[in-house]
């Protein structure tokens, strides 16, 4: 619903605005008894949400903004030593501490998806990175063990079942 009003709500606004009117205009010339106050008062109404509306979508889209470019540095920094821990035999306790702090990253991620913050298309293209990682048996089996934890607020990595 937050999505449809954001991506029309200024044609909403604008049809809503226009039905008013004319219905005014309409119930007017047919000598219906009514006051011009309330016809103004639904119009501001309506004006003002339009701009509750749009302010809401910038806030957003500014928490989006940030949120994108904190997980991206994060990731950023830990992905030369993620790449490293895949393609080693074995895992030591260095790696599963680091890849549980990339776990962390994942449902951190997650979490704000969860909540609306994080659109679908870059969601998707951050579960295709973890995929890759998740191909790794290795990787994946430290997943596994982890997910018992319950601390990944409901994340379900590719591939892992």
């Amino acid at each position: 619903m937050k999505k449809f009003l954001f991506n029309y709500f200024g044609y909403i606004s604008a049809i809503l605005f226009s039905l008013i009117i004319i219905c005014a205009f309409v119930l007017d010339f047919i000598g219906y008894q009514f006051r011009w106050q309330v016809t103004i008062t639904i119009l501001s109404l309506i004006v003002t949400s339009s701009f509750l509306i749009q302010r809401q979508k910038l806030q957003e889209t500014k928490l989006f903004n940030k949120l994108f470019k904190d997980f991206n540095n994060r990731y950023d920094a830990m992905n030369e030593s993620l790449v490293r821990i895949k393609n080693k035999k074995e895992l030591c306790s260095e790696d599963e501490s680091y890849l549980v702090d990339y776990f962390n990253l994942c449902a951190e991620e997650y979490l704000f998806k969860k909540k609306g913050y994080i659109p679908d298309d870059v969601w998707k293209s951050w579960e295709n990175g973890m995929e890759f990682y998740m191909k790794d048996d290795k990787i994946k089996h430290l997943w596994i063990k982890e997910k018992k934890s319950e601390s990944y607020y409901g994340l379900e990595m590719p591939n892992c079942e």
